[in-house]
Order: C-alpha cells, then structure tokens, then sequence
C-alpha cells in the first residue's frame, strides 16, 4: 500500500490502520509528489488530489497502467 498525504494527521492514522493489518505493508508514505518519485511496485495507492507541490491527478494516469488499485 503507498500513501500520498500532505495531512500528517491523517497519514498517521492510515499508517496505523495498516500497522493492525498482517496481510498489508505499507510500502510508500509521502506528503508530497517529489517524495513520493520514483514510486515503488504498487497493489493500492490511496492519493490525495491536492497536494503542495501540485495535483495528484497527474499520478493516475501512470499508476493505472500498472496493476495498482
């Protein structure tokens, strides 16, 4: 699982909710689309859209073509 978040807050909790979880690892958390270059192999990607450092629709496209949720 990779995290796109610029709100710690709520990428604490996900990366706590993912902690509780065996059959999940948390392969990426990043709060920003430069942290998160190169992105890894990925099965789910939970990103957010508005990021500082621009929009995370740019990702969608790329990430789609891969077997990423």
């Amino acid at each position: 699982v990779g995290v796109i978040e610029d709100d710690p807050v709520l990428r604490a909790a996900v990366r706590q909710t993912l902690a509780q979880r065996r059959e999940w690892t948390l392969a990426l958390e990043a709060g920003c689309l430069a942290d998160a270059a190169p992105l890894p192999e990925l099965d789910v990607l939970l990103l957010d859209l508005g990021l500082p450092d621009g929009s995370g629709l740019g990702l969608i496209a790329p990430v789609s073509a891969t077997s990423c949720k």
